[in-house]
């Protein structure tokens, strides 16, 4: 019997701080029999372009899933439309789904209280450290996070009987790089008053903050008290440690799983549920001792998660090199299981749709390719094998496993699958190993149907593929393909061969004074005249622009070349009845087959620069000035 399935809808889950509430989620729904499922992506999908609608395809996987309740970081998707959608799916199929940090219709609403919270922290450095000139960074310009926490630092100040300054409050867009701009402009515009301390509406920001001030040679907590807010992993490890407020976890987790057994085999009755936060000392506030600044064994474990990051990184790129072969995915499943094993240690699911093999979806109905890692014996994989596409998962395999997660496998909106991810530990160290490992993934499978449709092209269109466009001569790689053929021919009929380099004269002049079109046919003209010339004794191609080359068994001498090919110009240039003249420099060298074969660029060489001689007499045409080239 399959156990229950809770599906967990969040974007960005390498990046965001919810680590701990998602662990909390899991394991509260373990200890109840349920599995969880995670579907990730790694955008936020607010752009609504093509590589957000390939993310979008692992969301709209879980309807294949059975699911019993959805959990859904509604604040944190900005696709309103999917969040819908995802509710709408949840009301169709009788089950509880569960928003939070953001309202919709249908939905249980999980809110937190971040009014209280982010007024407890000025509080704190109000009245516990005697801050009078407090400034704030918020985040970005109204929004309502932003919005909610400036009035909350508003009511502490004015409850403490400190005057509110609407220009002590800075604006660092929820991110790093701002918020290092705000604390320059705050150093630069306090007029040699520090102040006494900088609230931050956010953990990221707090620590980009500190970073700032330290840069700027201001001590943090001893100049300059730093708060953060949101509780995420990096500022409880940050040095110094961030004064924050985190989530009140446990009890969220604990009243949506408790929900969704309640409700087991009744209708949702959505309701609004607020949690708190639990403030949280930090040596950036000078209530932990922040003599030592850091200590060895944390500076130990930031050595050693550094080294892990850069070895991970090297087994990555190693893995993408290794297989990044245009071989066939099942010949490279050794290569990635190898790098898998060494640096996930967990069991992996990679499905594949059937169209990336050149099936199509109607030999496949109801079908997909997956191959698996047993999370039980990190060896293999195993080779990719039909599956049927609801079973989104190989069950019989993971069957002690409880929580999982699934990122998807796209280039923008092409998608070749996803990813399952079993057993993984709710880190942020582990979210982002899995984030690097789909990147290079999602590079190997796109290299390799690149080759695939490549292959496909040589072998259907090799002509085209030696063959300028334009003209219909050969281009540079086809005439290097018959040079070969044309000196075995000289050396049998023991006679010498002919480099003819012709360039177009006055192409930019021709462009700029009757349009591209007429410079088009200027160069087709010449083309046209080349290959006649030509005829059966060799062979000619564009090598690019207004640039010809020809390679033939020399039955004439160099000069009657020349002059044959001039002629012949002229003689299309006027026939042509156009508004300019079309004529082209040309330079002949004669040479020996075996000098070809042995010094070619330097007999290109001469012949061009006898071309560039003649191109020097072509100024003047018809009354026309060409530029030269």
């Amino acid at each position: 019997m399959l156990k229950k399935r809770i599906g967990i809808f969040i974007p960005n889950i390498h990046k965001v701080g919810y680590h701990n509430h998602l662990n909390s989620i899991s394991v509260r729904a373990a200890e109840n029999g349920y599995d969880t499922m995670c579907f990730s992506s790694y955008t936020d999908l607010y752009n609504g372009n093509s590589y957000d609608e390939g993310e979008k395809s692992i969301f709209h996987l879980s309807y294949e899933a059975d699911l019993c309740a959805m959990i859904i970081y509604s604040e944190l998707i900005k696709d309103e439309a999917l969040v819908k959608d995802l509710v709408d799916f949840a009301d169709a199929h009788g089950i509880p789904a569960f928003a939070i940090d953001k309202k919709v219709k249908g939905a249980y609403y999980i809110g937190f209280d971040y009014d209280t919270a982010f007024e407890k922290i000025t509080d704190h450095i109000v009245e516990q450290h005697g801050a009078k000139n407090v400034y704030m960074i918020s985040g970005q310009r109204n929004n309502s996070f932003s919005q909610d926490r400036e009035e909350a630092y508003r009511r502490s100040l004015e409850k403490h009987g400190i005057a509110f300054d609407q220009n002590k409050i800075y604006y660092g867009e929820f991110w790093d790089s701002p918020a290092m701009q705000a604390v320059k402009d705050i150093l630069k515009d306090c007029g040699g008053v520090l102040p006494d301390a900088i609230v931050c509406a956010n953990d990221s920001m707090a620590i980009a903050a500190c970073t700032a001030l330290e840069e700027n040679g201001v001590a943090v907590p001893e100049d300059i008290i730093v708060s953060g807010f949101d509780g995420i992993e990096r500022a409880v490890k940050n040095c110094p440690s961030i004064l924050t407020a985190k989530y009140d976890f446990e009890k969220s987790a604990e009243y949506m799983i408790d929900e969704i057994i309640r409700l087991e085999g009744s209708v949702p009755q959505p309701c609004d549920k607020i949690f708190g936060f639990d403030i949280v000392l930090g040596q950036s506030c000078g209530c932990i001792d922040n003599s030592a600044r850091i200590s060895g064994k944390i500076t130990s474990q930031l050595y050693d998660m550094i080294g892990q990051r850069e070895e991970f990184k090297t087994s990555m790129d190693h893995m993408l090199l290794y297989n990044n072969t245009g071989d066939e995915l099942q010949a490279v499943l050794p290569g990635i299981g190898k790098y898998v094993k060494s640096i996930l240690y967990c069991g992996v699911a990679i499905y594949i749709y059937p169209e990336f093999f050149g099936y199509s979806k109607k030999d496949y109905p109801g079908r997909v390719l997956a191959a698996y890692l047993d999370p039980e014996n990190l060896e293999y994989f195993t080779p990719f094998a039909e599956v049927d596409s609801q079973e989104i998962y190989p069950v019989s395999i993971f069957k002690n496993c409880s929580n999982f997660v699934f990122v998807p496998l796209h280039c923008q909106d092409r998608v070749y699958g996803y990813v399952m991810i079993s057993r993984l530990t709710l880190s942020f160290l582990a979210f982002d190993r899995l984030a690097d490992f789909v990147v290079h993934l999602n590079m190997l499978l796109s290299s390799i149907e690149n080759a695939a449709k490549l292959n496909e092209v040589v072998k259907a269109l090799n002509d085209m593929y030696i063959r300028d466009p334009l003209t219909n001569l050969l281009n540079r790689r086809g005439f290097d393909r018959e040079i070969p053929a044309v000196i075995m021919r000289a050396e049998k009929e023991n006679k010498k061969l002919l480099l003819l380099s012709a360039d177009l004269d006055g192409l930019k002049f021709i462009n700029d004074s009757f349009g591209h079109n007429e410079g088009d046919f200027a160069i087709y003209t010449v083309a046209y005249v080349l290959e006649d010339t030509v005829s059966d004794m060799g062979v000619c191609a564009r090598f690019g622009g207004d640039e010809f080359m020809a390679l033939l068994v020399a039955d004439i001498t160099p000069a009657e070349l020349e002059k044959r090919f001039s002629d012949k110009i002229n003689e299309a240039s006027y026939a042509a009845n156009k508004p300019y003249h079309i004529n082209a420099s040309v330079g002949v060298e004669e040479s020996a087959p075996e000098e070809i074969v042995n010094t070619f660029k330097e007999v290109v060489k001469r012949a061009d620069s006898k071309m560039y001689k003649h191109k020097k007499k072509n100024k003047l045409i018809k009354g026309f000035r060409f530029a030269e080239g």
